[in-house]
């Protein structure tokens, strides 16, 4: 944070909301943006992001237009949105699949890339987990009317040629000009691109065929001979294409020469669909393209001395030489200066106009003239950045987390998590308090919670959008609701008058003072205050969309609710369990539980997860963890390797 506030750093994108307080008492007027990857989709996480002191936010990629437009009528706060780029399959902060199989965190930049894989299910292995990119080019207009002022496009690890296709493309449906979507799908397009769940929650978001890159669809094999295959039409040396039938690659081809004929490998027969994957044209004509800053030269030449100014709009440059050596035989003229200064597209600036003005001859040497033009260029490239520095943060920061009633467990407590009301009285003996998360958010969710013998915190869930919040607000309104877990920041309003006790897909990794948390699988927990993810199968993923439907390309009759399986290659195997509020959502859980018994985790509060568990497997594993026996299998999480 030093570093940052010596070198002017404009703004700051943080993740971990925790540590705001302590990032202002470094940098106190600091620009602070929440990443996407706190996942904030609701009129509600805003507020509380709002109150933490953020100026911006960047919304959760699974935000819904409905809930931005709540957004812009209620909470005066700036908002940003991912609109183009690859997609992480989990929600947004949610992913801790790479981590727990390697130590590389999704939620922190690295990742294994474990969704673009292929996986078994119901018999059939495809890419069940590698979702389409993103564009939402034919929604700016409606992005900009709900309030959204920044658009967020994908740019690390891509290509010159698709950032600068990418810009040129917002930038036209911002000035409402028309653009041809093909020239984009030919520098990358994954699955034919969708707009995710901006209208429509229950959206297909997953490509299965492929996981990379399926560039533009420009025909059909015409024929295929002597071995060669005939285009719809011709192409430039240089440009790739992909065969594809029936959603799988046949075969490529890369053009050694521009013809509607080329060879090409695989298997490849005539109506096979043909995708343009690289147009060689089109990079040459993005890549050429340069955006200079004009500037204007005066150049002033007298008593042996020399004045250079740059002016570029309301900005300038100076530069004065003294002391220099009257010519001899080859005095510094007009136009060296101008063939000088007319080399400066290194600096992405060009010179517009010139004014020169000599009334004595002197001698310059081209290195010295040279020299000038550099730290003239560079002074003028410090003076234009200057001027557009960022405004200091204009919010008032709240201690939120001080200010949240937390839930007051016993220094020995062990928390059940279970969906099961039977399951939970059955082994009441063998718990403090139970975590309930209800299956289905209905008229039926209260009456289940009234069956519980123990005490229970209920169970918020992490996404809550649309019509979500009505049934889950009407259920935390309940008087006999006093204890809550709340895994969102949204969560944190809307459960402000209960007792919380904040979840583990907050993803949080450090004590807070005087708080009452669940540590992140990804932490490893120093603090005897913290309850730790003790056992249990983690849920590694958390989607919007269904996988069942994704199968079978249409809605079953599951009722939001239903226990399914996929495999990877290793044939592990990971249940998806689904649920329901409004809309369905399912969470992927990972084929091995989290098991720290036996271990020192520096703490007596245990939160032990069991959902999917039968009642015989729950009551077993909680006697033993009562008993301080250690379980057989699992894994470590960050207990034996670290967090990168």
């Amino acid at each position: 944070m030093q570093f940052c506030a010596s070198i002017g750093v404009d703004a700051l994108i943080l993740h971990d909301f925790t540590m705001i307080s302590r990032i202002r008492s470094i940098m106190p007027d600091i620009v602070l943006h929440l990443s996407t990857q706190a996942g904030v989709h609701n009129a509600d996480g805003a507020a509380t992001a709002k109150r933490l002191g953020f100026d911006r936010v960047i919304l959760s990629r699974e935000a819904m237009l409905e809930d931005i437009y709540k957004i812009r009528d209620t909470v005066d706060i700036e908002l940003e949105m991912f609109v183009q780029g690859a997609l992480c399959v989990s929600f947004s902060g949610n992913c801790y699949f790479s981590s727990l199989v390697s130590g590389y965190s999704g939620n922190r930049g690295k990742c294994m890339q474990l969704c673009r894989k292929p996986y078994t299910y119901h018999s059939k292995t495809a890419y069940w987990l590698s979702p389409k990119d993103i564009c939402l080019a034919d929604h700016v207009k409606q992005l900009i009317d709900a309030g959204v002022c920044s658009f967020k496009i994908e740019g690390r690890m891509r290509r010159p040629e698709y950032a600068g296709e990418a810009v040129k493309c917002y930038k036209s449906a911002v000035l409402g000009e028309r653009y041809d979507l093909s020239r984009m799908k030919r520098i990358y397009n994954r699955g034919d691109y969708t707009d995710l769940y901006l209208l429509n929650a229950k959206n297909n978001v997953i490509y299965s065929a492929f996981p990379g890159h399926i560039g533009d669809k420009i025909g059909k094999v015409r024929a295929v001979a002597d071995d060669k295959t005939v285009l719809p039409t011709a192409l430039h040396k240089g440009d790739g294409v992909k065969f594809v039938r029936d959603n799988i690659e046949t075969g490529s081809a890369l053009l050694s020469q521009s013809s509607d004929k080329t060879t090409f490998s695989g298997k490849v027969r005539p109506g096979d669909q043909v995708r343009l994957t690289t147009d060689c044209e089109l990079n040459r004509e993005i890549i050429s393209v340069k955006r200079y800053v004009n500037f204007r030269l005066i150049a002033v030449i007298d008593n042996c001395s020399a004045h250079f100014k740059a002016v570029s709009g309301g900005t300038s440059a100076e530069l004065h030489v003294d002391n220099l050596l009257p010519a001899k035989t080859q005095p510094l003229n007009e136009n060296e200066i101008i063939s000088c200064f007319n080399k400066t597209e290194d600096f992405l600036m060009k010179m517009s106009d010139c004014q020169v003005r000599i009334d004595c001859d002197v001698f310059m040497p081209k290195s010295q003239l040279n020299a000038i033009r550099r730290a003239l260029c560079e002074k003028l490239r410090e003076s234009i950045l200057k001027d557009y520095r960022i405004s200091k943060n204009k919010s008032t920061a709240h201690n939120v987390l001080s200010e949240i009633s937390y839930f007051m467990s016993p220094e020995n407590c062990v928390v059940f998590r279970t969906d099961n009301v039977d399951i939970a009285n059955r082994c009441s003996n063998l718990y403090d308090y139970v975590a309930f998360f209800p299956r289905t958010w209905n008229d039926a969710t209260i009456d289940q919670l009234k069956l519980l013998k123990k005490p229970f915190l209920l169970e918020i869930p992490t996404i809550i959008r649309g019509d979500d919040r009505k049934l889950v607000e009407k259920t935390v309104n309940e008087a006999f609701v006093e204890n809550v877990i709340v895994n969102n920041l949204g969560a944190i309003r809307l459960c402000k008058d209960k007792n919380i006790l904040l979840g583990p897909m907050l993803n949080i990794i450090n004590t807070i003072k005087d708080a009452s948390v669940i540590l992140s699988v990804e932490g490893r927990n120093t603090d005897k205050q913290n309850f730790v993810y003790y056992y249990g199968n983690f849920p590694i993923m958390t989607f919007c969309h269904c996988p069942k439907k994704t199968f079978y390309a249409q809605c079953g009759n599951c009722e939001g609710c239903y226990n399914d399986y996929i495999h990877d290659q290793h044939n592990n195997r990971f249940k998806l369990y689904s649920y329901k509020i409004a809309h369905c959502y399912c969470r992927l859980l990972n084929c091995i539980p989290v098991n720290l018994t036996g271990i020192d985790v520096k703490t007596d509060k245990k939160f032990v997860d069991l959902v999917g568990y039968d009642a015989e497997m729950c009551y077993n594993i909680l006697e033993k963890i009562n008993k301080g026996e250690k379980l057989p299998g699992g894994t470590l999480a960050f207990y034996n390797k670290n967090l990168e």
